[in-house]
């Protein structure tokens, strides 16, 4: 009696074993890939964002002398709210961040409603902030002790550094952060931020700043976790 070989597999049948192969792996990639994305928070040299705010503000055309009584009055009720120099003050101060490379992506700043400067990861470029787009600084002002101060958190953890006003601190962008920022909290019920308990972060802040971003970013591969630890998809 002799043995007969098995019947080999039909090539059609073997490609179709291929195809839902090649399917079964595609729908994995795509169940995968956008759960562990991770659009992760760079650390911003501050230091750096206040002297761009400086160059900034030394442009600006409303700023003299004459200026500084209005600036410094806290009765002022002056229209500060100019949506063209509003904007043109806004696009400016992007234009310089991302020219002098803060990060390596872009960067976007916008006025909030409390005075506060917030600078944001502007993915599309549009100088608008999005849903999806993460804040990575913000830029408030300590009226009583005449600074400004500059913010980021990474991690949970709250970075601050801090510089005097500048002689020409007296135009139009001036004003207005302080107008929104005695309108805002004037309302019943909103406490004004205690910018004197506010500690500064020493100048080496950044490395430390960087080991969070490092060690979260470890935690959450090893936890096999598809949420960014920063919030995002």
């Amino acid at each position: 009696m002799t043995n007969t070989p098995p019947t080999p597999y039909p090539s059609t049948r073997i490609a179709s074993i291929h195809k839902l192969a090649c399917v079964i792996a595609m729908m994995f990639t795509l169940a995968v890939l956008p759960g562990c994305k991770k659009d992760t928070q760079e650390v911003v040299d501050l230091d750096r964002v206040l002297q761009v705010l400086d160059r900034v503000l030394a442009q600006d055309p409303d700023a003299s002398e004459s200026n500084q009584d209005q600036v410094n009055d806290s009765s002022n009720t002056l229209d500060f709210e100019d949506p063209t120099k509003r904007q043109a003050f806004l696009d400016l101060l992007a234009k310089e961040l991302n020219a002098e490379k803060i990060i390596t992506e872009h960067i976007g700043v916008m006025l909030s409603v409390n005075g506060e400067i917030i600078g944001f990861k502007d993915k599309n470029k549009n100088n608008v902030k999005d849903s999806t787009d993460i804040e990575l600084f913000k830029i408030m002002i300590d009226e009583d002790g005449q600074r400004i101060i500059a913010t980021q958190t990474i991690v949970g953890q709250t970075y601050r550094r801090s510089h005097s006003y500048s002689s020409f601190y007296t135009g139009y962008w001036m004003g207005s952060m302080l107008s929104r920022q005695r309108g805002y909290y004037s309302a019943p019920g909103r406490e004004r931020p205690n910018y004197s308990a506010m500690s500064m972060s020493s100048t080496g802040y950044k490395a430390d700043a960087a080991n969070r971003v490092k060690s979260a970013s470890r935690s959450a591969r090893s936890s096999g976790g598809s949420r960014s630890f920063f919030g995002g998809k």
